[in-house]
């Protein structure tokens, strides 16, 4: 009867182990299982830092190419500037020039006005004297009618 109730024993201890293994199996599975989930989700994580570095990169790029043509622009806006700096400048000396120019007809044609002014009152002069003879010759005309 002993022997009996110690192989009873023994077969339950070992379906105790038996059940123990396959839990431990079963846990180390599971470990397993998510330690595949974890390196798929590193590789995924790895893969999004891979494509933002190289977005990174061509958002640097691209800057580098912005700021490069900010330059030139800057550059060409300068040369603009000065050559539009040289010609204000001789549009100035052509101003003065002309000033010069305009002062000198001013004057030119001041001298023209007190000339045709004084050409004027002699013209007027004229007038009235030729005015004055007509008159003189209307008056002899009438006085040798009435005498005829």
């Amino acid at each position: 009867m002993r022997k009996s109730e110690n192989s009873v024993r023994r077969s339950e201890n070992s379906v105790r182990k038996c059940k123990n293994s396959v839990r431990r199996s079963e846990k180390s599975v599971r470990k397993g299982e998510n330690s595949v989930r974890r390196s798929e989700n590193s590789v995924r994580k790895c893969k999004n830092s891979v494509r933002k570095s190289e977005k990174s990169v061509r958002k640097s790029k691209n800057s580098v190419r912005r700021s490069e043509k900010s330059v030139r622009k800057g550059e060409n806006s300068v040369r603009r500037s000065e050559n539009s700096v040289r010609k204000c400048k001789n549009s100035v000396r052509k101003s003065k020039k002309s000033v010069r120019q305009c002062k000198s007809s001013v004057r030119k044609s001041k001298k023209s006005v007190r000339e045709s002014e004084k050409s004027v009152k002699e013209s007027e002069t004229s007038v009235r004297k030729s005015e004055k003879a007509v008159r003189r010759s209307e008056k002899l005309v009438r006085e040798s009618e009435k005498s005829v």
